[in-house]
């Protein structure tokens, strides 16, 4: 284990000498003149550590080992959870999606050209969230957005009109949260929206009717 580290242990130090890349002697004795022997026969390249040394060089090495095996764990973990969330977005009912803090797209699931009409590809670093909203729509929708976004507020179910890929409307509800870093600084938003296009439909169907009924009997 720790040759594969470059690092080499012995009871005759010269044994060390035969090493083509030796840098350091580590003296682990304690013993006053075997540290000097060893500094009198040991090549000028290579530096020698007393024990002392050594106990503090030992800690360091020990910490950073633990580091990087923390870091290693971490680093799983993380790969771990993204794998999840993808494998969720993907099949997921809704549309999934990131932008920055200029409302860019950064991530979209799959589901968009279900719901839209783009592929994912067509939305991401290539188009804002406002750029899909219906015409009539855009400005007033965009506004009330960005006021949401300086306060790093929450989206609940946030109604809007946006225009399909092929011409067409969609209605969607939109749901987000605030992304920030670590010095809270707002870097995006997070959050999915449910196609409500049929449900709105039915709504103003039954509208329609209401008032229809109305007027044949006043």
């Amino acid at each position: 284990m720790w040759e594969e580290k470059g690092i080499y242990t012995t009871r005759d130090y010269s044994d060390l000498y035969e090493l083509k890349d030796l840098d350091m002697i580590i003296e682990l004795t304690g013993h006053d003149e075997v540290a000097k022997e060893i500094a009198q026969a040991k090549p000028d390249r290579v530096r020698l550590v007393d024990h002392v040394a050594a106990r503090l060089f030992w800690d360091i090495f020990q910490i950073e080992e633990q580091r990087l095996a923390e870091s290693r764990q971490a680093s799983e973990a993380l790969r771990e959870s993204e794998e999840r969330f993808q494998q969720v977005a993907e099949n997921a009912e809704e549309w999934i999606w990131e932008i920055d803090a200029n409302g860019l797209y950064t991530y979209t699931n799959s589901i968009v050209e279900k719901i839209l009409g783009y592929k994912p590809a067509e939305l991401i670093g290539k188009k804002h969230f406002y750029d899909i909203f219906y015409p009539d729509d855009k400005e007033e929708l965009k506004q009330a957005a960005f006021e949401v976004f300086a306060k790093k507020g929450f989206f609940r179910e946030f109604i809007n009109r946006n225009v399909h890929k092929n011409g067409g409307t969609v209605w969607l509800s939109t749901s987000g949260v605030p992304v920030v870093n670590r010095k809270g600084k707002l870097i995006g938003y997070r959050g999915a929206d449910t196609d409500i296009t049929e449900r709105r439909r039915a709504d103003e169907a039954l509208v329609e009717a209401k008032e229809d009924w109305e007027n044949t009997f006043d």
